[in-house]
């Protein structure tokens, strides 16, 4: 009976948390507050409908406002790292155009909705980029500019060709549960 209540306790602790979590979006003022995941000026989506508003409907500089309580905080894009979303999405920005981080692993990769330049009605389609580091510049997600980016591994560099016979790199592995090409470079470095 002991054992059933500790279990109880701990599967309700854990339930707890990760609501409460779900239930926060702030600002990461900078990169170190991303990797430490400190939100900054943050507050309770339960409390605030849609809190953080990038007004970037005409100008990628529009600065990004966040709703605390009956105060609005503004920032430029530029002077912040990113923010978190009540929908438990995390974006980075980078000159001044969000990138949604879809895993922050060895390799950073991220995604944007960009309008279709090949399409003759208005469509957006996902595009996928990356960067070396949670600071550094964000790239295309491409074959070619992976090697480029990584060419000093050169075990790296032909697991991919080997791995890759065509240019998307982008699929997600759902047995290691991580993008292709994070396992690949994880098992490049392990050897």
């Amino acid at each position: 009976m002991k054992h059933r209540v500790i279990a109880a306790l701990f599967f309700f602790t854990i339930g707890t948390s990760s609501t409460y979590s779900q239930n926060k979006c702030g600002i990461y003022l900078s990169v170190q507050d991303y990797k430490n995941h400190q939100l900054k000026y943050e507050t309770d989506c339960k409390k605030e409908k849609n809190p953080v508003h990038l007004n970037d409907v005409f100008t990628d500089k529009a600065p990004v406002t966040i709703v605390i309580g009956d105060k609005k905080i503004s920032f430029k894009k530029d002077a912040i790292y990113g923010f978190a979303d009540c929908n438990n999405n995390i974006y980075r920005f980078y000159n001044n155009i969000k990138y949604k981080i879809e895993e922050p692993g060895n390799i950073c990769i991220y995604s944007r909705q960009v309008r279709d330049i090949q399409s003759k009605v208005f469509k957006l389609v996902k595009m996928y980029y990356f960067s070396v580091a949670a600071d550094t510049e964000i790239i295309p997600l491409s074959l070619g500019n992976i090697k480029n980016a990584y060419r000093n591994n050169q075990e790296f560099v032909e697991a991919l060709d080997v791995s890759f016979s065509n240019s998307d790199i982008s699929g997600y592995d759902d047995f290691y549960q991580t993008y292709k090409i994070n396992h690949i470079y994880q098992v490049s470095i392990r050897k």
